[in-house]
């Protein structure tokens, strides 16, 4: 039996697969031939998707798919297939959005069983091997859904059939724009589940959700709102001080399982270190606040250290345990910090830090201290230094050598397991954020680092010159890229033309958006599927609208068409945009504080958006000093192109010939500022194009 198992998952290029290929059920991967064998045996599909850096997925490994008993029961009673949601986000999202249905709520290990024509009727999360506390274990669940597959099948497939009629169904598609007025009632909706006390928003467990911060941005752009400015700076500083913040080695961990932010789940994601450094860059823009510059390039500087790849990419993830702990390699015990630091520096740095001698690391699920300490700040430098009578910078000083030493002293420690998976989407994400931060004057290494991964991901996970790739490891690129690829990716481009104004990376999103277009756009009722129309192995084709700890597709690609209807002036992206919201305007009427992420965009959509037109040559010193005032200034619906003499592509003419009037100026580089279809006289002194550009906000 565990040969066999070993013979099926040993190939994969799944770390995650590959750690389950030892165990004594009897996998399968997602294939053909699972179901083939569901049908001949008659017998249900047990499906569990989950993550290599999943703490609970491991917890469950462990106690049941590694346990003989457990995986007797399996085998006799299910086909039993195992996904890495990482690698088929489009299974993921699919049999996710089934366990919302069934239970209500959703998380990983996704635990599903279905029939063999790939219907779920049951649905959970995490199972313990034995029953407690009112929740089922395996031991009890399997010979219970046995029992009802052999003798009562018909209920099963009755419940199934209504999983799968209401997975099948498309939101009506109405006839009527959304207006400004959902983005008004969604920050009301934002607003009421603030957490006044402790920043963030909702209860327990934490999650940063920085599009809401961008969200929130963008109104105190549009509104002014002091509010909504308070919310943006209370969250991002809490996180700072924080116990989801790696205080050592930088970089934030997914979630806090407390209201205060300060016990995390360890785990580092890639999409969480890219979406939380550009809420830090939109906000350092937005208020001038130096404080969210440095942390931005903080979470830079860990993902550039830790999680860049030899190929010039970026892995997906690093595990929340080490030495069979979770926590092990982030946390410290009182005795280990004596042993390094002075009696005068352990009083300070525990004061600081909220370090106690039994430890303030408790454990989820009894409440027991562990004896080991989670660092977040447990009071402000400025109170310390009251307090200790010490000078703040002097403190500042002692409290940055400190933590030099203990990561160095981290560093000698079993680190945690490095999923090196590269994904398109995710490392899109980052190239976004990394564009962004190279348009700080002096980070030039940051667009490098983007123009590096997206040249990896266009050279080894495209084809064609217009298809996507979702998965590159161990040399090996392979899964059709699903919406989030071709959106996140295109937006990534878009960015790093606006960075540095190279036609090729806005030639290369024109190329992937005609197949976005052309091979996910839901014709019928709007909207962009989660898959291409060749993809065939899903029992449903879905459509995602909901952005979690990641925006939705449908969210980003809608901020890229009304980009690329600025940049091109084609009708064609100004029409898919109007196609695309109208196929969301009964959701976000229903619940516009659901959907923040797709509000970003449609407030770009409703604008007014700011199209900077610089005519001028590539990299001259006139150009530059003018693109340092433009990136300068918070300008959140803005944007940019060049025209260069003689070089200017067709696309950015062809549907806008009074482009060809703007020229260079007095034959310096000369900026045009156009809105609401109207243009301001040619400028080309950059301490003029920054009082027009602030006095346009």
């Amino acid at each position: 039996m565990k040969d066999k198992a070993i013979s099926r998952l040993s190939g994969s290029l799944s770390p995650y697969l590959l750690h389950h290929s030892g165990n004594p059920v009897n996998w399968y991967p997602w294939s053909q031939d699972a179901f083939d064998d569901a049908v001949s045996s008659d017998r249900p599909v047990f499906l569990s998707i989950g993550y290599s850096t999943c703490h609970w997925c491991h917890v469950m490994e462990r106690e049941s798919f590694s346990d003989p008993d457990v995986a007797r029961l399996m085998n006799d009673a299910f086909i039993s297939v195992k996904v890495d949601r990482e690698e088929r986000p489009d299974i993921d999202n699919l049999y996710m959005h089934a366990c919302h249905v069934l239970t209500g709520s959703g998380g990983w290990p996704l635990s599903i069983i279905m029939t063999p024509d790939r219907i779920p009727f049951y649905a959970a999360t995490y199972i313990p091997r034995e029953s407690v506390h009112g929740r089922i274990g395996m031991l009890d669940l399997i010979p219970l859904v046995d029992n009802l597959w052999k003798n009562r099948k018909n209920d099963l497939v009755v419940t199934a059939d209504r999983v799968f009629s209401i997975l099948n169904s498309q939101p009506p598609r109405t006839l009527t724009d959304s207006r400004d007025s959902e983005i008004r009632r969604a920050y009301k909706s934002v607003r009421g589940s603030f957490d006044k006390t402790n920043g963030g928003f909702g209860t327990r467990p934490k999650f940063p959700t920085p599009h809401i911060i961008l969200f929130l941005l963008r109104y105190w752009n549009r509104t002014g709102s002091s509010d909504s400015r308070h919310m943006v700076e209370k969250t991002l500083n809490v996180l700072s001080r924080g116990g989801i913040r790696d205080h050592i080695g930088s970089g934030f961990h997914r979630y806090a399982t407390d209201p205060e932010w300060r016990i995390p789940h360890f785990e580092k994601m890639l999409y969480d270190q890219a979406m939380l450094s550009s809420a830090y860059l939109h906000a350092y823009l937005a208020f001038n606040n130096e404080e969210f510059a440095r942390e931005a390039e903080s979470i830079l500087e860990y993902v550039l250290r830790e999680l860049s790849s030899k190929e010039g990419a970026f892995y997906s993830a690093e595990d929340a345990d080490s030495e069979g702990e979770e926590g092990r390699f982030y946390t410290w015990s009182h005795s280990e910090l004596k042993k390094i630091l002075t009696t005068k520096e352990m009083d300070l740095f525990s004061r600081a830090y909220g370090i106690t001698e039994e430890g303030n690391f408790l454990e989820e699920a009894t409440g027991r201290k562990t004896g080991r300490n989670i660092l977040y700040c447990n009071v402000p430098f400025s109170v310390l230094s009251a307090e200790t009578r010490i000078p703040e910078k002097d403190i500042i000083s002692t409290i940055s050598d400190i933590r030099n030493r203990l990561f160095i002293e981290r560093n000698n420690r079993e680190r945690p397991l490095m999923d090196t998976k590269i994904l398109t989407d995710w490392n899109s994400l980052l190239i976004s954020s990394l564009a962004l931060a190279g348009r700080v004057p002096g980070k030039s290494s940051y667009t490098y680092a983007a123009i590096s991964s997206a040249d990896f991901i266009l050279a080894h996970m495209s084809h064609g010159g217009h298809r996507l790739l979702h998965r590159y490891y161990a040399g090996c690129a392979g899964i059709e890229g699903t919406l989030d690829d071709y959106a996140f990716f295109i937006h990534a481009l878009l960015e790093l033309y606006e960075t540095t104004l190279d036609y090729r990376f806005l030639e290369s999103a024109l190329s992937f958006q005609d197949t976005l277009l052309s091979m996910f756009i839901d014709t019928e009722n709007g909207g962009f599927f989660f898959t291409a129309s060749d993809s065939n192995d899903l029992p449903v084709r879905k459509k995602e609208i909901y952005g979690g700890p990641i925006p939705s597709g449908n969210a980003v690609a809608l901020h890229n068409l009304v980009r690329l209807s600025g940049i091109t002036s084609d009708p064609c992206y100004h029409d898919a945009a109007v196609h695309l919201i109208r196929s969301m305007s009964d959701a976000l009427s229903s619940d516009p504080g659901a959907y923040t992420d797709f509000l970003i965009s449609l407030d770009f959509f409703h604008g007014p958006a700011t199209c900077i037109i610089l005519a001028g040559y590539p990299g001259s010193v006139d150009t530059l000093s003018m693109l340092n005032v433009i990136n300068s200034v918070y300008i959140p619906n803005r944007i940019l192109l060049l025209l260069t003499p003689g070089q200017t592509p067709d696309v950015l003419v062809s549907h806008a010939s009074y482009r060809k009037e703007m020229t260079l100026y007095g034959g310096k580089a000369t900026a045009y500022i156009c809105s609401d279809n109207s243009c301001s006289e040619p400028v080309n002194d950059p301490v003029l194009l920054r009082q027009i550009l602030v006095s346009s906000l």
